[in-house]
């Protein structure tokens, strides 16, 4: 009987220490797209990795430069962006992608191995889709919205990240946005969490009544 019990402490321990794990992984993560193929987490600008466990990132940005590059034949099996091969490059500039969206795969072959992407954060290329408000969103998930008509507040929670026309304002409650880009608000939703939200709330003018009430009596 003693056995059993011990036994089923040490299920739960190692259960408790699963899902913690899980958790860590999933609070750090960002939003995850599948290009047909692999899962690449989504990252800001610079992103690096490094050793030797397969990465799979993409990155939404402009001027994008290799600033530190440890990919030598020695250390690296592969370092991709956007399928073209990077191994040995040293500092050198990638060419621009027709979206901005570049695919990063590196897969060392010692702890040696590493590289460092710099550029511009920029998501204000990418295909967004038009909405109305009120408007809301729910779910995991990567998204592009553009709003015209004017917002009286944003409300986001368990988002990765979520900007407004470039800025990120992930996990908060915004009244004052920044300007119109082009007349639009630009949002992107990006976020692992199955619980992620959005609200997006439509601006109406309040009615002063005293300032109403005091004009009237005269």
């Amino acid at each position: 009987m003693r056995e059993n019990k011990g036994l089923s402490r040490m299920i739960h321990k190692t259960l408790s220490r699963i899902i913690f794990a899980v958790l860590v992984l999933m609070s750090s993560a960002f939003a995850v797209i599948n290009d047909g193929s692999n899962d690449y987490v989504e990252k800001m600008l610079p992103v690096s990795g490094s050793g030797t466990t397969p990465e799979y990132y993409v990155v939404m940005g402009t001027g994008l430069t290799i600033t530190a590059n440890s990919t030598s034949n020695r250390n690296t099996i592969t370092f991709t962006v956007n399928g073209t091969s990077y191994m040995n490059a040293g500092t050198v500039s990638i060419p621009a992608s027709a979206d901005d969206r570049y695919y990063i795969y590196h897969n060392g072959k010692k702890a040696e191995s590493g590289f460092t992407i710099s550029g511009t954060n920029d998501w204000t290329t990418q295909t967004y889709t038009v909405q109305t408000v009120p408007f809301t969103q729910s779910g995991s998930g990567s998204y592009f919205y553009s709003f015209a008509g004017s917002v009286d507040s944003v409300v986001t929670s368990n988002m990765d990240f979520f900007l407004i026309n470039n800025v990120n304002y992930a996990n908060q409650t915004v009244t004052t946005l920044p300007a119109k880009i082009n007349n639009n608000y630009y949002f992107y939703y990006g976020t692992t969490n199955a619980s992620g939200s959005l609200q997006v709330k439509e601006y109406t003018p309040k009615l002063n009544l005293k300032v109403f009430m005091e004009g009237s009596i005269w």
